[in-house]
C-alpha cells in the first residue's frame, strides 16, 4: 500500500555533477547541430536550433514560449538580436518586429507547418545573420530573410555565454 503525503528520500546532487552534466548536454547540441549542418539542409538546422532554443529557454526564464524563445535570442544571441533590430528599424516598424517575425514566421512556420511562412525566408549563405537589404529584388517584401549557417553559428556561440539555472 502507498502511504499518504510520502516522499522518497531524495538529495540534490552535487553542483560538480550539475556542471559535468549540462557541459555534456552543450556537447550533444553541438554535435547534433553539426551534423544536420554537414548534410547542408539549411531549413533543417534552423528548425534544430530554433527546437534547442525552445527547450533552453525553458531552463532560463519564466514566462511563455514566444517569451522565452524571445529572451534567450535578446539575452545569449546579442549578433542576431541586433540585426533583427536593425532590419525592424530599416523596415520602418517596431525594435522587435523582425524578432517577432523569427518567432513566428520562422520558428512556428517550421515547428508547426514544416515551412516557414511566406513573408520570412531562409537562405543558405550571407554575410550577416538578418539580410538587411530591404530593396533586393530577389526578396520582394520579406519581413526577414534569415541566413541559415551565420544564425546557427550564433546559436552555438550561445551556447558558451550561458549557465543552466
Amino acid at each position: 500500500r502507498r502511504r499518504k503525503n510520502h516522499r522518497p528520500d531524495f538529495e540534490f546532487p552535487p553542483e560538480e555533477l550539475i556542471m559535468a552534466i549540462e557541459r555534456q548536454t552543450k556537447r550533444n547540441i553541438a554535435e547534433s547541430i553539426r551534423r544536420t549542418r554537414e548534410a547542408n539542409l539549411n531549413t533543417t538546422v534552423v528548425l534544430e536550433a530554433c527546437c534547442y532554443i525552445d527547450g533552453l529557454g525553458r531552463k532560463l526564464f519564466n514566462g511563455g514560449p514566444e517569451y522565452r524563445f524571445k529572451k534567450y535570442i535578446e539575452m545569449y544571441m546579442p549578433v542576431t538580436y541586433d540585426q533583427l533590430k536593425k532590419r525592424s528599424n530599416l523596415l520602418g516598424r517596431k525594435h522587435d518586429f523582425c524578432l517577432h517575425a523569427l518567432w513566428g514566421d520562422i520558428r512556428c512556420g517550421l515547428v508547426h507547418e514544416i515551412d516557414p511562412k511566406s513573408k520570412s525566408v531562409i537562405i543558405g549563405r550571407g554575410k550577416t545573420i538578418v539580410h538587411l537589404n530591404i530593396k533586393d529584388k530577389r526578396y520582394p517584401k520579406k519581413h526577414l530573410v534569415l541566413s541559415s549557417p551565420r544564425f546557427v553559428d550564433d546559436f552555438l556561440n550561445s551556447l558558451v555565454l550561458q549557465r543552466y539555472k
